[in-house]
């Protein structure tokens, strides 16, 4: 691969709170902890040599939050199109389609789009020795969502906006390709996520990994493009660092095998990573002494038992 390697995020900006894995309900607050793990994802990378660069909707907000805290950050704004209502579940999420788009305009680039929750635990390898140029990557998490809900229930769901049944669900918190690759990803996307919100009053807990499943599924179920799961690069993954309904693989597993991490229920964490200018070294260690800590053990252990309102509180207690 001779092409340049490109990292993205994208943070598409909303009226109204967005009620996306967050312990605050303050909007600003919201925004600024986003902001400060993208910076944090920003700096990582930048050690090792990638760009990253922040999509975004509204540039003069962002660059106002940005300036105001002295986040570096590279910033650009592009155009969005998809209609998304409101009130579908997880709606900024379903502006990737937007952001498909705009990769599938990039010359000579493989573009990566990943989640701002992100963080680089360890020395990535030489990633254009890894890519294919020729080739697509997406994150394969049917090993979490197959045996939490079943694959008759995902089926069904997959059903009503008129994708045929898949083998695998894809994470949105991952993409890497050419433009050829997102030329693809771009029109059955749309496609799909139109038919999404078309039927959103029957699909309300359904969040964007629907319509990116109905497309990958079309893509590589018709071989128009090769498609691989990026869990197998030993990469990238997910880890859940709270009680979930489906089973992970082990935190040393996982901190030992993989660079990437997309942390969904670490956002303050990783912001507050950013605050204390860590390197990827040291960022290593301060997240596997808070996986390891005894306020995350007994937060874990008491949420069994606890009522809600008291486990908000004592996390974020512990995110602080």
């Amino acid at each position: 691969m001779h092409s340049e390697i490109k990292f993205y995020g994208l943070l598409f900006l909303k009226d109204e709170f967005q009620n996306l894995n967050f312990d605050t309900k303050k909007i600003d607050k919201q925004r600024l902890i986003y902001l400060k793990c993208a910076a944090n994802l920003s700096r990582s990378l930048g050690s090792l040599g990638y760009k990253y660069v922040l999509l975004c909707n509204d540039l003069d907000k962002i660059q106002e939050i940005s300036i105001k805290n002295n986040l570096e950050l590279n910033l650009e704004k592009i155009n969005f199109e998809t209609y998304v209502p409101n009130d579908i579940h997880f709606s900024p999420c379903h502006y990737r389609v937007d952001v498909f788009k705009y990769f599938s305009q990039k010359k000579n680039e493989f573009s990566i789009l990943i989640d701002l929750d992100v963080l680089v635990v360890s020395k990535l390898p030489p990633l254009k020795e890894i890519f294919l140029y020729g080739e697509g990557y997406i994150n394969n998490i049917s090993d979490n969502i197959f045996p939490a809900y079943g694959k008759k229930f995902i089926n069904s769901q997959l059903k009503i906006i008129n994708s045929s049944a898949s083998t695998k669900w894809v994470g949105g918190d991952f993409f890497a390709g050419n433009k050829e690759f997102y030329k693809l990803l771009y029109k059955y996307s749309k496609k799909y996520q139109t038919f999404q919100v078309q039927n959103k009053n029957k699909l309300k807990n359904m969040t964007d990994e629907l319509f990116l499943t109905g497309a990958i599924n079309e893509i590589s179920s018709n071989d128009l493009y090769k498609v691989n799961d990026v869990n197998n690069l030993k990469i990238f993954s997910r880890y859940w660092s709270i009680n979930i309904n489906h089973k992970q693989k082990d935190f040393n597993y996982i901190i030992n095998n993989f660079q990437l991490l997309h942390l969904l229920a670490d956002k303050k964490k990783i912001s507050n990573f950013y605050d204390e200018n860590l390197s990827i070294d040291e960022t290593r260690i301060a997240y596997v002494d808070y996986i390891r800590s005894l306020k995350l053990i007994g937060y874990n252990f008491g949420s069994k038992y606890l009522p809600k309102f008291l486990k908000k509180i004592i996390k974020k207690i512990i995110s602080n």
